[in-house]
């Protein structure tokens, strides 16, 4: 049975071909080179922490069938189903607020029967630290006014903010 993630839980769709961003970011992401590579290899493959490895039960070489109604494949089916084939750790900076299932991009946008070609979040690291600002504020002009305007953050903020959010629904409970 096809089954939805746990509250905070999420999927993440990585291009595994591009090893430069573990590079860039190796405080929020740990993935081995093997990992990596097997994900790669894998169109359907899936890379999973410790921490859902406990959750769900989920081992290596297990087929994880995962409900999204929200993201219809072409056939119209709700469910996708991955193979694990890899573990990763997520450092506490990523700011999740919950744990991932890392996914192959290509697969996802080929198989996917909307919004191909097009993605939620971008990661961007800046060389220098001192010129985050005015990247993420470059960033934000280049898309102000149309049709898929962005909020640029840092990872503190956003885990900030996603901890209010957490915090607001306890209150309005």
């Amino acid at each position: 049975l096809a089954r939805r993630l746990e509250s905070g839980d999420r999927v993440l769709a990585i291009d595994p071909g591009d090893k430069g961003w573990l590079t860039e970011t190796p405080e929020i992401f740990r993935i081995s080179p093997a990992s990596l590579d097997a994900l790669e290899k894998n169109r359907a493959g899936a890379l999973i922490s410790a921490d859902l490895e406990k959750k769900y039960g989920w081992k290596i070489a297990d087929l994880i069938p995962l409900l999204s109604p929200a993201t219809p494949q072409m056939d119209g089916a709700d469910h996708w189903t991955f193979k694990v084939v890899g573990t990763y750790t997520l450092h506490e900076l990523g700011g999740s607020g919950g744990d991932m299932v890392v996914i192959n991009n290509t697969y996802l946008d080929e198989a996917r029967s909307q919004d191909k070609g097009t993605v939620q979040h971008f990661h961007v690291v800046a060389t220098d630290p001192r010129r985050a600002l005015a990247v993420a504020d470059a960033i934000d002009h280049e898309f102000a006014n149309s049709e898929n305007e962005t909020r640029t953050e840092s990872y503190r903020e956003n885990a900030q903010r996603q901890m209010q959010s957490i915090g607001d629904l306890d209150f309005a409970i």
